[in-house]
């Protein structure tokens, strides 16, 4: 079976830097994930966890949390590499969610 890559990054919504140690996983097509977002000191997250079906292509997803104290709106990113420009308008490749 040929594996693709799902990288899944926690990044500050205000500056842009990562502020956990990226999960970086080898996946078949149709393989179940699971990842579940880190505390960081600091920082809330909008979710707790990011979870689907792995696509025949690779797939990043952007988990921004928020220094405390702070409001956004926004939450996650998707770049979904199966779409003719790298990203995705369906949430999460359509056979994900987050929670």
């Amino acid at each position: 079976k040929t594996t693709h890559t799902l990288t899944v990054s926690f990044i500050s919504i205000v500056d842009g830097s990562q502020v956990a140690t990226p999960v970086t996983l080898e996946l078949s097509a149709g393989d179940d994930y699971t990842i579940y977002v880190p505390a960081v000191e600091g920082y809330t997250s909008p979710v707790s966890i990011v979870t689907g079906t792995m696509p025949d292509h690779d797939m990043s997803v952007k988990v921004f949390l928020t220094p405390e104290g702070i409001r956004s709106l926004r939450t996650i990113e998707i770049e979904d590499f199966g779409t003719p420009l790298g990203i995705a308008d369906t949430t999460l490749g359509g056979d994900a969610m987050i929670e």
